[in-house]
């Protein structure tokens, strides 16, 4: 991490793309890279990022996260790496057009991601009044697509993200000072994470 790693690992997912399209996911030992890395460094990886985007990275970011077949990757990457105030500072400052590719996405698991990315956000005031007003009713149009019938593919997803607990954590202290539609939001993904009991 210290030489460049980060940045590295994410040139080499985009010379991948260059060769096999945007719908390929990022090769499984880039993967397993990432995934080792933040379940070894815990915060210290968002620091780590943080470093990277501050350096000028955010750049390098952007483009992973207009890849159909990497915004999932980078999605949940961030997620895990929130619990770094930095980092959800300079994303606000430099990566709205990030965001917004995220949670656009044809992904459903990206998009979901995203706006569990952006209730942490609303609820620690980083948004301007009227941005963080329409990032709540887009959260209301993820919300009204997929509560009514989520898909176990999210289930599965948002279980296996939410793992850690202070994951889960870090979004229900989401709810203490959200607008109603963030919270309804956020109380979804809540419900998606308790298994079904037995009928």
């Amino acid at each position: 991490l210290q030489h460049q790693g980060l940045r590295v690992v994410f040139s080499a997912m985009l010379q991948r793309v260059e060769v096999v399209g945007p719908e390929a996911g990022p090769r499984e030992e880039y993967r397993r890279v990432i995934a080792a890395l933040l379940s070894k460094l815990g915060d210290r990886f968002g620091i780590a990022l943080h470093s990277f985007l501050a350096e000028g990275g955010m750049s390098l970011l952007s483009q992973l996260a207009a890849v159909a077949g990497l915004q999932e990757f980078v999605a949940k990457m961030l997620w895990l790496s929130f619990g770094v105030d930095n980092v959800r500072q300079v994303v606000v400052s430099e990566g709205l057009r990030l965001l917004n590719n995220l949670f656009t996405s044809a992904n459903p698991k990206s998009v979901v991601m995203t706006g569990c990315l952006i209730a942490v956000m609303i609820s620690a005031g980083e948004f301007a009044e009227d941005k963080a007003a329409a990032c709540a009713a887009g959260l209301h149009d993820v919300l009204t697509e997929h509560s009514a019938s989520t898909s176990q593919e999210i289930q599965l997803f948002v279980r296996a993200v939410f793992k850690p607990e202070k994951s889960v954590q870090r979004l229900a202290d989401a709810l203490e000072t959200s607008s109603s539609e963030t919270c309804a939001f956020v109380l979804w993904v809540l419900l998606v994470l308790k298994p079904a009991g037995p009928t």
